[in-house]
């Protein structure tokens, strides 16, 4: 399994080259470009494993940012018929509703491509299915204060609109803090959103999450649709734990149409949500800019 290790000062990450028969993922979901397996400044964790155990086809066998394109194409009525993941490739689809935990046959992988310097890695990916055609590239980029940034460029080559959701999950963890009271969310606008369940462990404050007790093996908690009151032209939230005293701030320039929150007793992640309609012969680029703190 092969793996890219990046170096800045005393800031370090560690990332996955993609590949079907030997990558660290293969799962259907994520993105494979840019898969993360740790990232350290001056001495600290903010990225490692959190699940309780390893499977390299399992779909959420990922670290740290983790990037999902929603699915295009797909045809539940059409038993065996293909589908496009960008970030994956063309799959093949299976007669029933959409299910991102599902595992889904890869029957193009697409072109890949990767650069890597001391401090960045860029990769590349260019497929074409049917009327749908895309070259698509992502780089990593990590800076001695303790930043770092994804840099996208999706450019449209087919004839059909590129229409889908993408999404960072976010799986920090910090040093390895279980999530708790020391667990702390704040957002510099007002918040409002549905719990799926009444839960006693956690609770939406105006602008930001805080647990109210600590999560236990096998609890987790869930809210699908946070939301700002204010217009945003950009997004950015915090995530700190205030025991170990360490951070991460996220931030970008997309529009976040709404968040999803999930968190389980090892990992609490935010992930904002923003809509893309890239028309042919046209392109879209963002960045997210992720900033690491230590507090003393």
């Amino acid at each position: 399994m092969k793996t890219i290790s990046l170096a800045a000062g005393s800031m370090s990450a560690t990332l996955c080259v993609p590949s079907l028969s030997e990558g660290i993922y293969r799962g259907t979901r994520f993105d494979h470009s840019g898969i993360f397996q740790s990232v350290d400044f001056e001495g600290h964790s903010y990225v490692s494993p959190w699940y309780d155990s390893y499977d390299a086809y399992c779909h959420d066998a990922v670290c740290g940012p983790s990037e999902e394109f929603s699915q295009i194409g797909y045809d539940c009525k059409e038993k065996d018929s293909t589908f496009l993941k960008i970030g994956v490739g063309v799959l093949r689809s299976i007669a029933k509703e959409y299910d991102r935990f599902h595992l889904y046959d890869v029957i193009d992988f697409g072109k890949r491509s990767l650069t890597i310097k001391r401090d960045e890695a860029l990769f590349g990916q260019e497929l074409s299915f049917e009327d749908y055609s895309y070259c698509y590239f992502k780089k990593i980029s990590i800076f001695e204060n303790g930043t770092f940034t994804i840099e996208h460029t999706l450019k449209n080559t087919g004839s059909k609109v590129l229409s889908f959701d993408f999404y960072n999950h976010n799986f920090f963890v910090l040093d390895g803090a279980q999530t708790g009271v020391a667990t702390r969310f704040s957002f510099p606008f007002t918040t409002f959103g549905t719990w799926r369940t009444l839960y006693d462990s956690v609770h939406l404050t105006d602008n930001g999450i805080e647990f109210l007790r600590d999560l236990q093996k096998g609890e987790t908690v869930f809210m699908g649709d946070l939301r700002a009151r204010e217009e945003l032209d950009g997004y950015s939230f915090r995530l700190e734990n205030l025991q170990r005293k360490l951070s991460v701030e996220v931030s970008s320039q997309s529009k976040m149409d709404f968040a999803v929150f999930w968190s389980n007793y090892r990992v609490s992640c935010l992930e904002p949500y923003t809509h893309f309609d890239i028309v042919p012969r046209s392109s879209a680029s963002w960045t997210i800019l992720y900033r690491l703190g230590l507090h003393h």
